[in-house]
């Protein structure tokens, strides 16, 4: 496989997908929480307390059995300031931690300081989650979890096992052959890192890998021609948008905004930009049961654009002004995801209509700095989105709008109806609820039409003829952000 190593294996402070590690739940195709580590669950009549059962054939890597002793302290470890963990948030309601206790060797309680509908998902390892079971006989006493020896030699659960791993070249895992979903059916996955995606196509080509994940449609071209290989496709819940920034005084008025969205072909510019498989979106949940059948769309209408134009006082053909003022506004974005080509074609659409749109390139690090930050921008090209779970109130609510990370709302979006439905959503004790509010949300966003929604993130999976047991077709819901592996221990090889 394919894959570029982490600098550490410690999934408390680092992106670890590979396979370690497990957490309570896991989801179904249709993103629903099932069992994983926890057997089954209760929540108490007012929300405040989930109680989880755990299965008690669990062992670690090592051999010792999992216990509560190990989610208890896996979670006050998550909630530990002094370590610092990007996770920990999610564990942190209305700003009050949620409270772990060991009720037996087997049971565990979860007590909430309010009610939150996304919690149970918070429980699982998937993507953007991440709260994976450690052990506690290996890391209690650990002083500095960024310098633990664990952090190169991990121990989890999860269906295969760390064997070894060289700096800047693979990773090799072992099949744990007692794991709780059953015996994995492949004995060792390797992942080696190349030096270009090109590269690995040409070991997938050769024979010498089984998988590689693909992005440039030069590749993904080369290996739907090659009959020896397979491409695997699904759409997630990332969406790749220009988002206004809300205090621009000339992107304050909601006319220029749907100015903006119709004066663009969305869907021929990421068929030629992104991929001709490349799949448009209209919301900040695209897929899944938390997904609105109703939000507003804007088609490709220029005609429209320029009578919204002209209606809030931008007069003009080919350059536009009001007041004195000309209507050009700067977009910001780096050099990824096809950024480039794709803000070079809104550019155009937008000069035909009478919009200058000028290009503000940045490395990705500067353009953190300066979006999320300092939030200097008028437009910003970039993604939005979540793992398993729509919860999306970071980025929409008006208590977001004043801080600075990517899962917030660095445009200063605000609407106090989005709030109000958002924080019902947020407390919702039952998923038919939390989607009532959810699509109510997403119908107000989308008519005030914040972004030009752009495409979906799609996985390009390509797989050689020796892989079996794949999870076809492929969902969001899955356990390494791959799409067609969420069960791992159910692939298949015939590599010899």
């Amino acid at each position: 496989m394919r894959g570029t190593p982490p600098a550490g294996f410690n999934p408390l402070i680092n992106d670890v997908r590979l396979w370690l590690f497990d957490g309570l739940v896991r989801f179904d195709t249709d993103m629903n929480p099932i069992p994983d580590l926890a057997e089954s669950w209760e929540i108490s009549a007012d929300g405040l307390v989930y109680t989880f059962k755990l299965l008690q054939n669990v062992q670690f890597h090592d051999g010792t059995p999992m216990t509560a002793d190990d989610v208890v302290f896996t979670a006050d470890l998550t909630l530990e300031e002094t370590i610092n963990s990007p996770y920990r948030s999610k564990f942190i309601i209305d700003g009050q931690p949620v409270k772990w206790e060991k009720v037996d060797d087997f049971t565990v309680a979860a007590t909430l300081p309010k009610p939150s509908g996304a919690f149970l998902a918070k429980t699982s390892r998937a993507d953007e989650i991440f709260f994976c079971i450690l052990p506690k006989h290996l890391l209690e006493g650990v002083t500095d979890m960024t310098t633990a020896d664990f952090n190169q030699n991990p121990i989890g659960t999860g269906p295969f096992k760390f064997v070894s791993y060289e700096t800047d070249q693979q990773v090799v895992t072992a099949a744990h052959d007692v794991y709780h979903h059953g015996k994995p059916g492949l004995k060792e996955v390797v992942r080696l890192n190349f030096p270009s995606e090109q590269a690995a196509l040409a070991a997938l080509q050769s024979g010498e890998i089984d998988t590689a994940g693909l992005r440039e449609s030069g590749n993904v071209k080369a290996a739907e021609g090659d009959s020896n290989l397979k491409v695997n496709r699904y759409d997630s819940n990332w969406i790749f948008a220009a988002r206004f920034n809300m205090t621009n005084p000339i992107l304050a008025d909601l006319a220029v905004r749907q100015a903006f969205s119709y004066a663009i072909d969305r869907e021929s510019l990421i068929k030629a930009a992104v991929s001709p498989t490349a799949t448009l979106g209209n919301s900040p949940i695209s897929i899944g049961w938390g997904a609105s059948p109703n939000v507003t769309t804007f088609g490709f209408d220029p005609e429209k654009a320029k009578s919204l134009l002209t209606e809030a006082g931008w007069l003009g053909d080919k350059s536009r002004e009001k007041d004195g003022q000309k209507l050009s506004v700067a977009m910001t974005l780096y050099p990824d995801y096809a950024a480039p080509e794709l803000a070079a074609g809104m550019q155009q659409f937008l000069k035909d209509v009478g919009i200058e749109l000028t290009l503000n390139q940045l490395e990705y690090a500067t353009f953190q700095t300066e979006v999320f930050e300092n939030r200097k921008f008028d437009i910003a090209l970039d993604w939005q989105g979540f793992g398993v779970d729509p919860d999306i109130a970071s980025r929409w609510t008006t208590a977001t709008g004043t801080t600075g990370s990517y899962i917030d709302n660095p445009a200063g979006y605000s609407n106090p109806e989005v709030d109000a439905a958002l924080a019902a959503a947020g407390t919702a004790l039952t998923q038919e609820e939390r989607a009532e509010y959810l699509w109510k949300a997403q119908d107000l966003i989308t008519a005030d039409a914040p972004c030009v929604w752009l495409y979906l993130w799609q996985a390009q999976i390509a797989t050689g003829p020796n892989v079996g047991g794949l999870g076809l077709p492929g969902t969001t819901a899955d356990m390494d952000n791959t799409g067609i592996f969420r069960e791992p221990w159910l692939l298949t090889s015939t590599r010899k």
